[in-house]
């Protein structure tokens, strides 16, 4: 009887790891397609880029200006959004680890938060950065819209 247990054991088990290793192989494809995703769509960014400076040279600072930030916070949350897509499929957490209790929401009572106080809280460098662009965003095209060229240095 014993024998028959352990059998039947065994190949309970040599079936679990059997899936496992299926579902291993679908994880590194997706993971490798992703990461080749990023490559692309990094080194298609910047060529974009490179053509479009490229093609503004007569035109104003706020234009070129304007589309680098535009092009900067495309390409940033882009390339953030397969990075998290990777960290999802391979089950890791990309969340800062909190120093306070009051970072997570609704958790022991708390009430819950707003969704960009909880990206602020748990994600602070895409926070950050995407804030940083916004501002320099909307103080560019103030700039543009009052005509504050004398700050800037000519381009020629």
């Amino acid at each position: 009887q014993s024998l028959h247990e352990q059998l039947r054991v065994s190949t309970k088990d040599l079936e679990l790891a059997k899936e496992k290793v299926d579902s291993v192989q679908t994880e590194l494809i997706v993971v490798l397609s992703i990461f080749a995703a990023i490559v692309l769509a990094f080194s298609g960014s910047i060529s974009v880029v490179g053509n479009a400076l490229s093609s503004v040279e007569n035109s104003s600072v706020f234009k070129a200006m304007l589309f680098l930030l535009v092009s900067g916070f495309i390409v940033f949350n882009t390339i953030f959004l397969l990075m998290y897509l990777v960290a999802k499929i391979t089950n890791r957490n990309i969340y800062a680890h909190c120093k306070t209790s009051d970072c997570s929401c609704g958790e022991n009572g708390q009430p819950k938060c707003c969704g960009i106080n909880r990206v602020r809280k748990r994600l602070p460098y895409v926070f950050w950065i995407n804030f940083i662009l916004f501002i320099l965003i909307i103080l560019d095209i103030l700039a543009w819209h009052f005509n504050i060229e004398y700050l800037f240095i000519p381009m020629n």
